[in-house]
């Protein structure tokens, strides 16, 4: 960390583009802030501390578009998945303790892009991943809890519930906010979130403003059917780097 501290500036420039970018492409799908900027921010902590770093940003999110996307939640859905993604996130919080989850993260990406084939030959739902939804919210708050890409299951599942792209991303948001509420708690109890690394998040506050006010703007422009094939397209482009990382 030393050379960080001889360098404020590259720090803090850094930190609001990894910041700025993750934001603006999570306000507007509703999830992959944490594969966009934990990238970057890995220039400037370790992969623990980058997670707590993030964790703070994600609770600010949470706390300001979950009320605004609230009406776009399928709530029967989001009723069924938030016990046990809760679950899968306590889960995922001690294991951080003990474990770097990079073979992890291989097999998440693996599973995405076979769900991805599949659903670009075959153009149909998958019946057994809309059925389990509440494996699903476990492995969502797992996925939460290591790695911060929880979004990425939850996108699974529920795309192959809903049709519309709307009620996709407000129930992701939705349930993203629980693991983003309570990973705070969870993460200074298991003493991985320092007073450090939270004061260092003030650098980063204008990007992550500015990402919300352009991605909620850009939201707004594109139609159900662009938003659900970005959707898709993001999501092939996590499994790959996932993978590849």
């Amino acid at each position: 960390m030393q050379n960080v501290y001889k360098k404020p500036m590259k720090e803090i420039l850094i930190a609001n583009i990894a910041i700025f970018a993750g934001f603006f492409v999570q306000t507007t799908v509703g999830f992959a802030a944490s594969l966009i900027a934990i990238p970057l921010l890995l220039f400037l902590f370790g992969f623990q501390d980058t997670i707590a770093y993030l964790s703070i940003f994600l609770l600010g999110f949470s706390l300001i578009m979950g009320p605004k996307s609230w009406k776009s939640v399928n709530k029967k859905a989001f009723l069924s998945m938030a016990i046990t993604s809760v679950i899968g996130l306590f889960v995922g919080i001690q294991l951080l303790k003990i474990i770097q989850p990079q073979f992890l993260e291989k097999i998440l990406g693996v599973f995405t892009l076979t769900y991805i084939i599949y659903h670009y030959f075959k153009k149909k739902r998958i019946k057994s991943i809309a059925k389990h939804e509440k494996l699903f919210g476990f492995l969502g708050g797992l996925s939460s809890g290591l790695i911060n890409n929880g979004g990425i299951i939850f996108l699974i599942h529920l795309n192959s519930r809903f049709h519309l792209a709307s009620h996709v991303r407000g129930t992701i948001i939705a349930l993203l906010g629980i693991s983003n509420i309570l990973r705070i708690p969870l993460l200074i109890q298991n003493e991985l979130l320092s007073m450090e690394i939270f004061a260092k998040t003030i650098w980063a506050l204008p990007g992550f403003l500015l990402a919300l006010l352009l991605g909620s703007l850009f939201y707004k422009k594109i139609d159900e059917a662009k938003l659900k094939q970005l959707m898709l397209i993001l999501l092939a482009i996590m499994g790959l780097v996932l993978i590849f990382k």
